[in-house]
Formats: structure tokens, sequence, C-alpha cells
């Protein structure tokens, strides 16, 4: 596996939206530049890469080393840097990952006990408990963790282990996110859902009683970190009361 390593001026990050849709890319910065990472197996680059405007381009060897593309005799070493994928470091950049103003499908479907243990990885909680918490913790416990926050002040917060704060958990199946504990009565009815609400479109729905709210994909949630924390309230803040 080839890994080909670019340096960016942050004045360009507008320009990573070309490559929002590419997989094994990921992207970290430091206080001068933007790192973008690619796995390109051996082969080219994808064109919407090539065409970023680097300041530096480079290959990386199994020790972190970095290499100019045509040269033999590395040139510096990669630092430790916190990569996120591509939609994720995007979405960090804007103040907000909405999810919808309100939920207007209304459902009638049966939910019944779960007969087997799901995990549960979503927790919706009101914003104002989940600020508090994000601002107060360490980076390490926000690592593993995203969210996408509503107008209306609820959050859904995706991750491993999940904050132990009061709120509903919820699990995964097809697309569709069920309160734990719960799951459809015929296991069919998601996959239904999930073709008829979102139409191959690559987001989740949140299942309430009655009905159901659109989430953005999992891989669009914000990167849990203080300044998107901030980020997020100053948005909330522009907002006209409700």
């Amino acid at each position: 596996m080839s890994t080909l390593v670019l340096h960016i001026e942050k004045r360009y990050r507008k320009h990573l939206g070309n490559i929002r849709a590419i997989s094994n890319c990921w992207i970290a910065e430091d206080e001068e530049k933007i790192w973008l990472k690619s796995e390109t197996g051996g082969g080219a680059p994808p064109l919407a890469i090539q065409q970023l405007p680097a300041m530096g381009r480079f290959r990386v060897n199994q020790n972190g080393n970095l290499f100019p593309l045509e040269g033999l005799t590395p040139v510096a070493k990669m630092p430790d840097l916190n990569w996120l994928p591509v939609a994720s470091f995007i979405e960090v950049e804007l103040p907000i990952a909405a999810l919808p103003a309100e939920t207007t499908e209304r459902v009638s479907v049966k939910l019944t006990r779960s007969t087997t243990m799901k995990e549960a990885n979503f927790l919706l909680l009101p914003w104002n408990l989940w600020q508090e918490y994000a601002l107060a913790t360490s980076n390490i416990r926000l690592k593993p963790l995203t969210f996408a926050v509503s107008e209306q002040g609820e959050v859904v917060v995706y991750g491993k282990p999940l904050p132990p704060l009061p709120g509903q958990l919820f699990w995964q199946t097809e697309q569709i996110l069920l309160p734990a504990g719960w799951a459809f009565e015929y296991p069919l009815i998601a996959e239904i859902l999930t073709s008829t609400y979102l139409k191959k479109k690559n987001k989740l729905l949140l299942y309430q009683p009655e009905r159901l709210a659109e989430l953005p994909a999992r891989e669009s949630f914000i990167q849990a970190s203080r300044s998107a924390i901030r980020k997020t309230e100053e948005h909330l803040k522009t907002l006209p009361s409700p």
C-alpha cells in the first residue's frame, strides 16, 4: 500500500470539499498548514487530489519518513497528528451539523422488546448538557465521539464509550436508529423504512414514537472537540428564538 502526503496552505481549505467523497483519505492540521494523507494502493491518486493546490507532495514509508515524490532521501518525519476522515474534518470547519428543524414524517410501526442485546452507540440529549460536558472533559474522552445538533437544541452523539449523561440511547439497524432495548416487530420494516424515506440517500433516520427524524450520515457528524462546541454555540446564538 502506497501512501501519499500533501502539505496544503490553510487559505486553500475550501478546496478540500472537492475530495469529500474520496475513501482512504484523511486530513489533519498543525499551526502552519493542513496535512492530507491518501492511501493510493500503488497507483495514481484520484484526479481531485492531484488538482489540489499543494505546497509539497511526499510519499511516506512504514517508519513515518517523508520522501519527495522523486527523491530517495527523507526530508522530514511524519508528526503525531489527529487524523480525521475528510468529511469529518470539513464538518468541523462548519458551525453546525444540523438535524432537521422539526420531524414531519409520522409513522405507525410497532416496536417490541428486543430479544438480543444490541450495542447502543448513539445518545440523544439536550444541547446544554452536551456542551457543559464537552467543555469540561478531556480531549481523550472527546476523541472517539462525534455529534450533530438541531436548531431546537437537541444533540445526537455517536461513539464508544458514550458520555455518562442523561439522555436516550439508540442502536442502528439498516439506516434506522431505534431506542435501546427495542426492535421492530418484523425486521424487514427497517429495510422498508430506509428505502421509503431515504430513497438511497446516505443519511440516518432517528425513530421516536410515531415519528422519524432525518439525520446526517454518521461520517458527516462533527468531530467532538472544545473548539467545535464553541463554534456550534456561536451559530446557535445567531438563530431566531423559537
